[in-house]
């Protein structure tokens, strides 16, 4: 998967916990979302980078 993710166009405030993420990733999953899962990793990426 070559896809690029702009994560700086992402709602970050949105996503202010893990718990928060968690949720989303689950109901875009349900909902069938096949790309989900490396945006998923894209803000987790981020996250473990604002964290350092």
């Amino acid at each position: 998967m070559n896809e690029k993710i702009n994560v700086a166009r992402c709602d970050m405030l949105r996503f202010a916990s893990e718990d928060r993420i968690a949720d989303w990733v689950s109901e875009k999953e349900d909902k069938g979302d096949q790309f989900i899962q490396r945006v998923a990793e894209t803000v987790n990426e981020f996250f473990n980078k604002q964290e350092k």
